[in-house]
């Protein structure tokens, strides 16, 4: 075996020495710098949210949220906001839930589900008597950085705060909700689950007429591609 060169080995030990410490750089920011995920839940507790009256479904909401936030990773949350009347302490904002080494997605997934269920079932039969969704919404601040963040809204859709959902469809004009101050909702997805959907006591969950419905969604959808989010990136589901 021939000897090697003293300025050959001087050579490869600069070499490794640059390159080590690049690579560990470089693994090091991409699990420190990259944005955690978030799972944003607006849950509607007005009198008219079938959710608050039948346990099964609001069950059935809670499923939906839970597949959802089965598909965030390790280090994401989940944040749920409680919207209603603007003078009601139902407006409230409950702690995150935080995926981390001792709380795997898998295990945190059913604490999910069980906080929505325990949320309605706080209000069942009860209710507040409007929706401010757009002021709860602009004023949740939802994280939409990472790529893989979603708005989620448990909600019939009847906004009833400065503009009128119900007065729109009773007199069968389209909704035009008011613009959003910004594209606040850049980069996020986001999705209606209990759209079109209302209930009472003693009244089983009840979706509204087909043209109802497609005038409600043809004006959140709106309202969301104004605030920042591709078409194909809003999500309507009636869960009944």
């Amino acid at each position: 075996m021939g000897k090697f060169h003293p300025i050959t080995r001087y050579a490869a030990l600069l070499s490794s020495a640059l390159l080590l410490p690049a690579c560990s750089h470089h693994g090091q920011a991409t699990s420190d710098t990259a944005p955690a995920g978030a799972l944003t839940v607006i849950a509607d507790v007005s009198s008219s949210v079938a959710a608050l009256h039948d346990p099964q479904y609001a069950a059935r909401l809670a499923e939906q949220v839970g597949e959802d936030f089965s598909h965030l990773t390790l280090g994401d949350r989940e944040q749920t906001v409680v919207a209603g009347s603007l003078s009601s302490a139902n407006a409230t904002k409950p702690e995150p839930i935080v995926t981390g080494p001792r709380l795997r997605v898998a295990r945190a997934k059913p604490r999910v589900v069980e906080s929505i269920r325990t949320l309605f079932a706080r209000h069942y039969d009860e209710g507040d008597n409007s929706t401010n969704l757009l002021f709860t919404l602009e004023n949740a601040h939802p994280s939409c950085g990472s790529g893989r963040d979603e708005v989620v809204l448990l909600t019939d859709g009847i906004e009833e705060g400065a503009y009128s959902v119900s007065s729109a469809l009773i007199a069968g004009k389209p909704i035009n909700l008011p613009a959003p101050p910004r594209p606040y909702l850049r980069g996020c997805k986001v999705a209606i689950y209990g759209l079109g959907v209302s209930g009472g006591k003693g009244i089983s969950p009840q979706a509204l007429p087909t043209r109802a419905m497609t005038a409600l969604e043809e004006g959140w959808r709106a309202y969301f591609v104004a605030a920042g989010i591709k078409p194909t990136d809003v999500t309507f589901k009636s869960i009944i």
